[in-house]
């Protein structure tokens, strides 16, 4: 289980997120939609613990462990 409790987040004066929170349970599936720029990425950042957010805080078990696949591509020349 995944508790989130009243993450805040703001860019640039620009809130992206305000005392949001949830509850992800083991069995659960969620998907994640959402116009660009509306912090789809950050929010899983910050749920991966390589961002922060302002306030609020996040609760996982001791064998959970989060990841995420970017989406940025490394190009080699």
């Amino acid at each position: 289980m995944i508790t989130v409790q009243n993450i805040t987040l703001r860019f640039g004066g620009r809130t992206l997120f305000e005392n949001v929170t949830f509850l992800i349970n083991r069995e659960d599936r969620i998907g994640l939609t959402g116009k660009n720029g509306a912090g789809k990425s950050t929010l899983l950042k910050i749920l991966s613990g390589s961002m922060k957010a302002e306030s609020g805080s996040i609760a996982t078990p001791r064998e959970c462990r989060i990841a995420i696949l970017t989406q940025d591509i490394e190009r080699i020349t």
